[in-house]
């Protein structure tokens, strides 16, 4: 017969197997967890490098926009050959039917 402080040790011995896993997952989940977080951070920091270059690419092209843009001029639409339009026909969309239709300006 299993006197009560042979059950008693069986038990305490049990409960010590139990927390030492308990704890040992505990662990393993933190340094996961942590392993996890400081991925995310390089990662992030990485995404933010390469935003500012966007941003700073999309400003140059922003900026030889506007100096293109700037230097068109009637002028230089004529020697390309483009003409004024005398009698200009515009398109327009009904709002019910969607449908186009040409409307002439006279």
């Amino acid at each position: 017969m299993i006197s009560r402080t042979e059950k008693f040790n069986h038990y305490q011995k049990l409960l010590f197997a139990s927390a030492l896993l308990l704890l040992v997952g505990f662990v393993c989940s933190y340094v996961y967890f942590l392993n996890d977080t400081i991925h995310n951070v390089v990662e992030r920091q990485k995404a933010e490098t390469r935003i500012a270059s966007i941003r700073g690419a999309v400003g140059e092209l922003e900026s030889r926009y506007i100096v293109l843009k700037d230097s068109i001029t009637l002028d230089l639409a004529s020697s390309l050959g483009f003409q004024t339009v005398q009698n200009p026909v515009f398109i327009s969309r009904t709002a019910l039917s969607k449908a186009l239709s040409v409307n002439s300006v006279e």
